[in-house]
């Protein structure tokens, strides 16, 4: 933990600034490009914290609106001096539920329970999900995708439970669905394909140094992505693409 004051440099010019921090990405061809990118917005952000900048509006769709008192303003009433987290910060991805139903056809695999048996499979018995078979589900896991998949739903099928390469999120995926994101390899389903929202990372933020730890939390997410072999397929609408083998 370093401690900064409010009298360094600012990136920003003038008392008053407004961006979309949604950057042009053109030039990012993979991963550990993305990341860099990531990591300077944050960067930019807490030194424009230590100037004295404060958001005038939580952060919202990756819009920012911030102010800056005047040099005399600052000067009789300094800001009290604030820790800045340094050094690497972890991954830090929401949980989502994703339902994958989709209709088989001919040209792609599909899901069996056959091949996939060192997966958690899942079924609606009355108002409950139950576990068949597989790896044991924990209680609070279960208990989490439980309020979000209601029995009406899931009807008498059966549901693999799959867990991201990075992150909290899950999926469940109807029994003889076409495998179109996902692989299964020595029984395990696995994603080939998770997204990244770049656009929202830092929505509800109230203060630069919690903005500029969003992205950085991001950044690191994407670095965690490259290591676990993914690579950057497509940036599309405020998300990035990620891209597994399917191994």
């Amino acid at each position: 933990m370093t401690t900064q004051t409010n009298q360094a440099p600012s990136p920003w010019p003038g008392s008053e600034y407004s961006a979309q921090l949604d950057w042009d990405l053109d030039d990012v061809g993979t991963l550990p490009d993305l990341a860099g990118k990531l990591t300077a917005t944050g960067e930019q952000l807490l030194a424009a914290h230590v100037a004295g900048w404060t958001l005038v509006a939580p952060m919202s769709d990756g819009r920012l609106h911030a102010r800056r008192q005047s040099r005399r303003m600052r000067g009789r009433a300094p800001v009290s001096p604030v820790g800045i987290p340094s050094g690497d910060l972890a991954p830090r991805l929401r949980w989502r539920l994703r339902i994958v139903d989709e209709p088989f056809d001919e040209r792609s695999d599909r899901l069996t329970v056959e091949a996939a048996t060192a997966t958690p499979w899942l079924l609606a018995r009355g108002d409950r999900l139950e576990q068949l078979s597989g790896p044991e589900i924990d209680a609070d896991t279960l208990a989490r995708v439980q309020p979000q998949f209601g029995p009406g739903e899931a009807g008498d099928r059966r549901w693999a439970l799959v867990s991201a390469r990075i992150g909290p999120s899950k999926d469940l995926i109807a029994e003889g669905s076409r495998l179109r994101l996902h692989a299964v390899v020595d029984g395990v389903v696995l994603r080939t394909v998770e997204t990244l929202g770049h656009r929202h990372a830092a929505d509800r933020a109230t203060d630069l140094p919690a903005a500029a730890g969003a992205y950085r939390r991001l950044a690191a997410a994407a670095m965690a992505m490259h290591h676990a072999g993914g690579r950057l397929g497509a940036i599309d609408d405020g998300f990035v693409v990620v891209e597994y083998p399917a191994r």
